[in-house]
């Protein structure tokens, strides 16, 4: 059973009130969004889609070519950012985790174990 992520990315962040996109501000000495996509990595979610949108060059360039881009050109809502990575997700099978890509403090200990509860209590086999 495979792991996947759908990561939201697309935010404009107008509390932050900052030309940086939010996902790139750094946290104890990296972007925001690193944590995110480490945490992933580390719980076994190796494919990434990012959901991105506003200053998205930014993220682009802060996440590199290891995961995958979807451009979510009006932010309607977490329902809307995920129907948008729909064809990321066009013949895979097992977990995939929609998480928000300005959460620097989710440690993979914490997907780890949402996994293991989805596994035994949500779909067991």
């Amino acid at each position: 059973m495979g792991i996947c992520a759908i990561v939201m990315a697309a935010g404009e962040g107008k509390r932050m009130k900052s030309k940086k996109c939010k996902f790139v501000q750094r946290t104890a000495g990296k972007p925001i969004v690193i944590w995110v996509k480490e945490a992933l990595c580390e719980a076994g979610a190796h494919e990434q889609v990012y959901i991105v949108g506003h200053l998205q060059e930014q993220v682009r360039q802060v996440l590199g070519e290891e995961v995958a881009f979807v451009l979510q050109e009006k932010q309607l809502g977490t329902g809307h950012a995920v129907m948008q990575a729909s064809p990321f997700l066009e013949g895979r099978r097992g977990i995939t985790l929609v998480i928000r890509g300005d959460t620097p403090l989710i440690t993979a200990q914490t997907l780890k174990n949402v996994m293991a509860f989805l596994r035994k209590e949500i779909f067991p086999l």
